[in-house]
């Protein structure tokens, strides 16, 4: 995902716009603190219960994980989830149900629309 949906720039632009991004590589040994707490990238990724690679964790003010999306994202689907979140839809429904809602779909067949505009 670091390589390419991250360096997307339709992605870049909007993560620098509405998030601190904070990247994390648990294959190194670099020391982490989270909470007080200090531990290295895959103690800390198993401790939070989020040791499933690559994983996208939307913390709050208080970092307490608020939405966590775990697996590979192509760009436009990492559009839609940024959007769902930024929004908070995620309180509201699924996001499978945000994705109906919006006209979401991976059919190539089909004209996916930029995501960014429902908000």
């Amino acid at each position: 995902m670091q390589e390419f949906t991250l360096e997307d720039d339709n992605v870049a632009e909007y993560l620098q716009e509405h998030y601190e991004v904070i990247h994390i590589n648990v294959s190194l040994k670099d020391s982490i603190t989270y909470k007080g707490s200090k531990s290295g990238g895959i103690c800390l990724a198993k401790k939070i219960g989020y040791d499933f690679y690559p994983s996208v964790l939307f913390l709050d003010k208080d970092l307490n994980i608020e939405y966590a999306s775990v697996g590979y994202k192509d760009e436009l689907e990492f559009l839609v989830i940024l959007n769902y979140h930024k929004n908070n839809f995620h309180k509201k429904m699924s996001l499978n149900e945000y994705k109906e809602s919006i006209g979401f779909t991976k059919d190539l067949e089909a004209q996916i629309q930029d995501p960014r505009k429902y908000r």
